[in-house]
């Protein structure tokens, strides 16, 4: 009998092992001289299963103080983190298009076909930053991502 119950318990023990889990953040940061105001025009979509429907999520206007971030985005479960999927979650977040409105008034749009420069659509843009952690439960997860994307002056229109 102890025989099984070892067996059984190194069973289980294996099978959690094999699904490590992962949390991955996404961060808006704000770098510029002034407070601003992020809109997207982004809703996430999720199914729920249960009675076969979509529900709709639709992103809030953040403010955002000077030298302050907001996390918009929080994903986790099993697997790893991973940059690709933390931006395209920031995008799902964008939506369609996003405006930076600055406390003076001024403000950009930036739609997802702009995917050059400073965009926030565009992934090699200098104000994205990707950090990792790795190693647990077993060398080479990546157990924890952060995307951060920083808005700063140089996203203001008169700059």
């Amino acid at each position: 009998m102890n025989k099984a119950l070892l067996t059984l318990l190194a069973c289980t023990l294996l099978l959690t092992a094999c699904d490590p889990g992962y949390d991955e953040y996404c961060l808006l940061r704000n770098e510029a001289s002034q407070p601003l105001t992020v809109i997207p025009a982004g809703y996430h979509c999720i199914r729920n299963d249960t009675n076969e429907a979509f529900d709709t999520f639709y992103y809030q206007p953040l403010t955002l103080a000077m030298a302050s971030d907001s996390m918009v985005v929080l994903n986790g479960g099993i697997g790893s983190a991973c940059q690709e999927a933390a931006y395209n979650s920031m995008c799902s977040f964008f939506g369609d298009s996003v405006i930076f409105r600055f406390d003076d008034g001024c403000q950009t749009v930036y739609h997802a076909a702009d995917t050059l420069g400073i965009s926030p659509y565009n992934p090699s843009a200098p104000g994205y930053r990707w950090e990792e952690k790795v190693g647990e439960p077993y060398a080479g997860h990546v157990y924890f991502g952060q995307l951060t994307f920083t808005i700063n002056d140089e996203h203001h229109p008169q700059h």
